[in-house]
């Protein structure tokens, strides 16, 4: 059985959509002819946000490319979840599952499967990066 499932974001992740969408360089963007190169760079921002605010977090506390529309975005990230100079991650477990309406819908799509049948379940992602690669269902 294949399902597409369309989520909601978190109210974290649609304020730092709106921020972004409100930045200069994304009006500008937007109005301007520019590079496809910067324009394919924006569209996968959009994909990490989607997927989970944390990739956003981690792109902005690596300062590599890709933080342009995200500047000043750390103020809006709970400071329990997020510590250290390091940026490690102190939800606690399933703590950031909260944060991503994907990983919400994900969670609790799996923990019913898991007490209703018996069937093994394959989860296939085209896009990973490292502190998102697992999800616990208790």
């Amino acid at each position: 059985i294949i399902e597409v499932v369309c989520c909601k974001l978190t109210p974290l992740q649609s304020d730092l959509y709106k921020h972004f969408i409100q930045s200069k360089n994304v009006k500008r963007a937007i109005t301007e002819e520019l590079k496809q190169s910067k324009i394919l760079a924006y569209i996968t921002a959009l994909k990490k946000l989607c997927n989970h605010p944390k990739l956003i977090y981690d792109t902005i506390r690596s300062g590599s490319p890709g933080t342009s529309g995200f500047e000043d975005c750390i103020r809006f990230f709970p400071p329990n979840m997020l510590s250290g100079r390091s940026g490690s991650w102190t939800g606690g477990h399933g703590g950031w599952v909260e944060l991503s309406g994907k990983m919400q819908v994900l969670a609790r799509l799996l923990a019913q499967l898991r007490q209703r049948t018996n069937d093994r379940i394959v989860l296939v992602s085209n896009y990973t990066q490292n502190g998102l690669r697992s999800i616990h269902v208790s």
